[in-house]
C-alpha cells in the first residue's frame, strides 16, 4: 500500500480512544518533508501504524529506532483525563519537554500548568557532556500522550548547532559535528584519514582537528582558507582511482562524494579488500526516492549501521567502525 492510500485510511480512523486497549504503543517523530520514507520503512518492516499525524506516527512497538525517524518514544501512555494528566506530569522526577503537534486549548492549558524545558541549540563539544534526563509529551484530540524515556539524547533529535558561520568553507561540516558530538564517533588523535569528494573542504576542516593526516581527493581544489592547515594533503584527481598501496597506513575512510549508491558500494568494497582501513563514514545520496534495497546491501557488510543525521537531506550516513 502506498503512503497516500495508507494516510487516507488512517485519517478515517482518527479516534485515539482505542489506544487505551493496547498493552503498548510507540511514537515516532519523522524528519520534516521525509515522512513518506518513514512510512515506507515501516511497511517494509511490517510495523503497524495506528495513527498518522503530520508531525508524528503512533505505531506498534519497534525494537530499534527506524532510520527515517528523527526520534523514537517507546512504551508510551495515553492520559485521557486532564486533571489526572496534570497531576501525573507534575509527579515525574524529571522535567518534561512538550512536542507541539496542534495549537488548541488543551495544549495551551497543559503548557501553562507544567514547567517545560525549552529547546536549545547545541554547543559543539567532543565528547558532548549533555546527559540530562527528561520525559516527552504531546497532545492530540484532547488526549495527552506521554513517554518516560525517549530514545534520542537531545530532545526530539533536534540537532541544531550554534554554528561557526565564518571558518568552514561550506555547511557540510555540520554533518560531522553531529556525528562527532551527538553520536561520539571520533577518530583518534593519531589517525590517518582518506576523504574523497572533499572540495570545498567542510569535512576536511573538521577532520584536521582530530587526525594526524587527512589525505583529501577531489577534481576541484579545496577552499584557499584551508591552505594554512598543515595536516591536510589535497590531491587533485579522480577519487575512484586512488592507488591503494600508497595509503596502507590510513585507518579511516570518509566520503561525502556525490555519486550513485551503487558506485559508492563498489568503491568501499574495493577499499575493504585492498587496504587495512577498518573505519568508514560515507554519505549515501539518493537522486530520487530512498533505495531501501541498496541500503540493505550496505547493511550486509559486517559491523555496519545506517543513520539519517538531522543534517542529512535526501541521503543517509553509512558507518562501519572497528570493534
Amino acid at each position: 500500500m502506498d503512503s497516500s492510500r495508507q494516510h487516507k485510511k488512517l485519517q478515517l480512523n482518527s479516534d485515539l480512544g482505542f489506544l487505551n486497549q493496547l498493552d503498548r504503543f510507540d511514537i515516532l517523530i519523522p524528519f520534516i518533508h521525509l515522512e513518506k520514507y518513514l512510512m515506507m520503512e515501516l511497511e517494509r518492516r511490517n510495523i503497524k501504524v495506528y495513527y498518522q499525524h503530520s508531525r508524528l506516527l503512533i505505531t506498534a512497538p519497534v525494537n530499534e529506532r527506524p532510520i527515517w525517524a528523527q526520534d523514537w518514544w517507546p512504551s508510551c501512555q495515553i492520559l485521557s483525563d486532564f486533571s489526572e494528566a496534570i497531576d501525573f506530569l507534575k509527579s515525574q522526577k524529571n522535567l518534561g519537554i512538550y512536542y507541539q503537534t496542534e495549537s488548541d486549548n488543551l495544549s495551551k492549558r497543559i503548557q501553562n500548568r507544567i514547567k517545560n524545558i525549552p529547546l536549545k541549540r547545541i554547543d559543539y563539544k567532543v565528547p558532548h557532556p549533555f546527559n540530562f534526563k527528561f520525559y516527552t509529551y504531546t497532545t492530540i484530540q484532547d488526549q495527552v500522550l506521554f513517554c518516560a524515556q525517549p530514545f534520542q539524547r537531545f530532545p526530539f533529535g533536534w540537532h541544531e548547532f550554534n554554528e561557526d558561520k565564518q571558518t568552514p568553507p561550506n555547511r557540510a561540516y555540520l554533518k560531522l559535528w553531529e556525528l562527532l558530538s551527538v553520536y561520539n564517533i571520533v577518530p583518534s588523535s593519531g589517525s590517518k584519514i582518506i576523504e574523497i569528494g572533499a572540495s570545498p573542504g567542510g569535512w576536511s576542516w573538521v577532520l584536521s582537528q582530530f587526525a594526524a593526516e587527512v589525505h583529501t581527493f577531489d577534481r576541484a581544489p579545496l577552499d584557499p582558507k584551508l591552505n594554512p592547515i598543515k595536516n591536510i594533503h589535497h590531491h587533485i584527481g579522480d577519487a575512484f582511482k586512488i592507488p591503494f598501496e600508497q595509503y596502507q597506513q590510513c585507518d579511516w575512510f570518509f566520503s561525502d562524494l556525490i555519486c550513485t549508491p551503487e558506485k559508492l558500494y563498489e568503491t568501499i568494497n574495493l577499499w575493504m579488500k585492498h587496504s587495512r582501513i577498518q573505519n568508514y563514514v560515507c554519505t549515501i545520496k539518493f537522486k530520487g526516492d530512498c533505495d531501501f534495497d541498496i541500503m540493505n546491501q550496505f547493511l550486509q557488510i559486517p559491523g555496519s549501521r545506517i543513520i539519517h543525521l538531522y543534517q542529512n537531506k535526501n541521503e543517509v550516513t553509512w558507518i562501519r567502525t572497528a570493534e
